[in-house]
């Protein structure tokens, strides 16, 4: 598909922006077929059986072109563009598919006026309801480790689904998590009579939810299942008190009955790893995220996990890159791991990539802390293993690893009650780390993800070329160094140094093309 330079509706002529007649009148009818219920993929069928082109050559229109003309604030008259749509119309379509995209089905004022008084006698901690009949009503403690309960998904709670989407990547490359693990899930329990599902995620600092989710797929989960995501980015937080760390924690999460947590199996250019425990990050503020990096990541990562309580984990063990958490050189197991404790579930991943529990000093405080436990000795590991089929089962496999087939994907995950993983043996995983030699050349002092991860994959495309071994100096990143001098830096907090690649964050093409330059000039 061809990118269009002047947006669906104008024209160029006599060196002036002009609407153009046919699609001009294309947008307005988008719009007032959006206000009239149509859904995205409805109008796009609708455009498509017009025969009007979107940009001269593509007849085909899909509902990410018809959310882009929604979004358009040009055709409001704006930039030297003439009006096409008036603002009353604009600002309703607009509300309209921020409404569809957020709004979860209440559940009764009653019922939560129930649930705010309701507690268990043995422990404390929370009651819900989990359903029955008007003769036999059931509770259930929300405590894991309460003895009197045992704790069960039911069709009255407000299930979050908490996928990985740290940058606007699709889940090949190795850094989000594929859209068709949560699609699996989504089906497992609306299959079961749950209405209440949310998705709720937020990017890292540099990044968009929004652009993020439409990149990652997450906008067709919405569509084909009705169910609603809550972009973190925008939400308020609220101070909690997590075992003596008082952290900023998005208000959205406090209203949650059970939380899924669906992380992708990855290494860490900071942590070494970054799974279950690091994946609750997604749930806080931007401000905190670069609070949590001055405060060095691991022991606010270890106090955030006694803050929010993940109910179940399904960890994308489908191709994670095992070097870098912003993805890039993945690595295809085709696995699924699920677990109920986040503790003993990157203990396992530690395992899994040939590192101790002591290398990532988060596990260990989380254990301390009483988040989990790190004994592999004593856990009860299951492996099921899928035997080869037809070359058509065979075929298909492969294309759940490269995020395809979303249907398919769903259909083999959404028994989520079992633990799915192929053997290890199967995947012959790296000893090696390209993070390690990269690493050595940085100085980094309470550096945000989001400049450290463009970073370090900046660094390894210098090496590709044979110019990463020119360095004669290490390259400084990181909030540390605001205000202090210095010969190489990365990101605004380096502005006082001689030479330093301006953003915040820059991207990892800025980056590499700066110190490409560099090395090549000095």
């Amino acid at each position: 598909m061809k990118n269009r330079t002047i947006p669906f509706g104008y024209m160029m002529r006599n060196g002036e922006i002009q609407p153009k007649p046919t699609e001009s009148k294309a947008v307005q009818n988008i719009f007032q077929a959006y206000l009239n219920g149509s859904s995205l993929l409805a109008i796009a069928n609708w455009m498509s059986s017009q025969g009007i082109p979107y940009n001269g050559i593509d007849f085909v229109w899909n509902k990410n072109m018809i959310k882009r003309i929604l979004e358009n604030e040009k055709y409001l008259g704006r930039n030297g563009y003439p009006a096409i749509i008036d603002e009353d119309m604009f600002c309703r379509a607009n509300m309209r598919k921020k409404i569809k995209s957020t709004t979860v089905v209440e559940i009764s004022e009653e019922l939560q006026a129930i649930r705010s008084l309701t507690y268990c006698a043995e422990c404390g901690h929370r009651i819900s309801r989990i359903g029955g009949n008007t003769h036999s009503e059931k509770w259930d403690c929300r405590n894991p480790e309460c003895s009197r309960f045992s704790h069960r998904i039911t069709d009255q709670m407000l299930i979050g689904i908490k996928p990985n989407l740290v940058s606007p990547t699709e889940a090949s490359y190795g850094a989000t998590t594929h859209p068709e693990i949560v699609a699996g899930i989504i089906e497992y329990l609306q299959e079961r009579s749950c209405q209440h599902i949310v998705m709720l995620e937020s990017s890292w600092v540099g990044d968009k939810t929004s652009e993020s989710m439409e990149v990652c797929g997450y906008d067709r989960l919405v569509e084909k299942y009705n169910v609603p995501f809550w972009d973190m980015q925008l939400d308020e937080s609220s101070e909690v008190d997590c075992a003596g760390m008082r952290l900023q924690i998005c208000s959205s999460v406090r209203k949650l009955d059970f939380l899924i947590n669906v992380p992708v199996l990855k290494g860490h250019c900071q942590t070494k790893i970054t799974c279950a425990l690091k994946n609750m990050k997604g749930l806080i503020p931007n401000k905190e995220k670069r609070h949590f990096h001055k405060l060095g990541l691991h022991k606010p990562i270890a106090h955030l996990n006694v803050g929010i309580h993940q109910d179940f984990i399904v960890v994308d063990n489908i191709c994670g890159d095992l070097d870098f958490e912003d993805g890039g050189n993945p690595v295809v197991m085709n696995r699924i791991l699920t677990a109920k404790d986040p503790v003993l579930c990157d203990t396992f991943v530690c395992q899994m990539l040939y590192y101790r529990r002591e290398d990532v000093p988060y596990l260990v405080m989380a254990e301390e802390l009483g988040v989990g436990s790190a004994d592999l000795e004593h856990a009860n590991l299951i492996q099921i293993r899928f035997e080869k089929g037809t070359k058509e089962e065979e075929q298909g496999s492969e294309e759940t690893a490269s995020g395809k087939d979303i249907n398919r994907k769903a259909k083999e995950v959404k028994d989520i009650h079992k633990t799915v993983w192929k053997s290890w043996e199967d995947v012959d995983i790296p000893r090696e780390r390209k993070i390690v030699e990269l690493q050595d050349a940085v100085e980094e002092v309470e550096s945000c993800s989001a400049c450290y991860g463009y970073l370090i994959p900046a660094l390894d495309m210098l090496k590709q070329e044979g110019l990463f071994e020119k360095l004669n100096c290490k390259i400084a990143v990181g909030q540390g160094y605001r205000g202090k001098s210095g010969k190489l830096g990365v990101g605004n907090c380096t502005c006082r140094f001689e030479h330093f690649v301006k953003g915040c964050p820059p991207t990892e093409i800025e980056i590499y093309e700066y110190l490409k330059k560099y090395l090549i000039q000095y």
